[in-house]
C-alpha cells in the first residue's frame, strides 16, 4: 500500500486511532492522509495563503470521513513565505 506508520511523537506506532499505528486493536480506519494518499477521498477545500488571507477565519462544514470522497480540509500554511511547514488534515470520523 506503500503508507508510512501511523506514529507519536516517541512511538513509531503511537498513533492508536488507524490500522497503520495499531493495527491489532480492533476495527479501526485509515485517517486523512492516508486516505488521501490511497485516493480513497480528496479535500472538501484547500487552505492557503490564496484562499484564506490572514486574520480571517472561515466555517467548514466537515462530514464523516467515510460518508463522500470529498471529506476533509488540507491546510498548507503558506503565509509565511519561505518558511518550509508541514500540510495538516482535519478531518472527522464518526464512531
Amino acid at each position: 500500500m506503500g503508507l508510512a506508520h501511523s506514529a507519536s511523537p516517541t512511538d513509531e506506532y503511537g498513533d492508536g486511532s488507524t490500522p497503520m499505528g495499531n493495527p491489532w486493536a480492533g476495527p479501526r480506519c485509515y485517517n486523512a492522509p492516508q486516505q488521501w494518499q490511497l485516493g480513497w477521498s480528496r479535500p472538501l477545500q484547500d487552505i492557503t495563503a490564496t484562499t484564506l488571507a490572514p486574520g480571517s477565519w472561515l466555517t467548514v462544514q466537515l462530514p464523516g470521513l467515510v460518508l463522500q470522497s470529498a471529506s476533509f480540509v488540507r491546510v498548507t500554511p503558506t503565509w509565511n513565505a519561505g518558511a518550509t511547514t508541514p500540510t495538516y488534515f482535519i478531518s472527522y470520523r464518526p464512531a
